[in-house]
């Protein structure tokens, strides 16, 4: 039976991911995650987003940077994402699961924190639940362990 994939913050500000095959892949974006978890256990929720949207971007960042691919550091995630569409970093073999999977990360992450949490709320208070941000640490989680795999084939 395959090992599950495991995720591990380490104290040095690595993070850690075991895949099924039990290769080990570390990256360095883990002062964001960090951040965002420490936000989540004070129940800033917004600011939860805030850091797992900077954990997202820093992880393409970073892949991007590791294979020489050339991206501006004001860069969205929309952008970097596409760069990394364009790289084969995804996999387009899905069909139409890849249009799903470009539309998961394009509205996933970006998407949440930018209507729960990332732009002045207005005149109506915006309330972001330990629910919603509990999903964006496992979704960012999941994503830079997705990002990262595919980064290392």
């Amino acid at each position: 039976m395959p090992r599950s994939n495991e995720i591990k913050v380490e104290g040095n500000g690595n993070i850690t991911i075991q895949d099924v095959s039990g290769s080990t892949i570390t990256i360095n974006a883990n002062e964001e995650f960090q951040s965002a978890l420490s936000h989540f256990r004070k129940a800033s929720y917004k600011e939860t987003l805030n850091d797992c949207l900077k954990t997202f971007e820093s992880t393409m960042k970073i892949i991007c940077t590791e294979n020489g691919w050339k991206y501006k550091e004001t860069d969205t995630a929309k952008k970097l994402i596409s760069i990394c569409m364009e790289k084969g970093l995804l996999l387009k073999n899905l069909d139409s699961n890849y249009s799903s999977l470009l539309n998961l990360l394009e509205s996933g992450i970006p998407t949440i924190r930018n209507k729960k949490g990332g732009h002045g709320q207005g005149p109506k208070k915006i309330v972001v639940d330990e629910k919603l941000a509990s999903y964006m640490i496992d979704l960012t989680a999941s994503t830079v362990k997705y990002l990262i795999g595919n980064s290392k084939k």
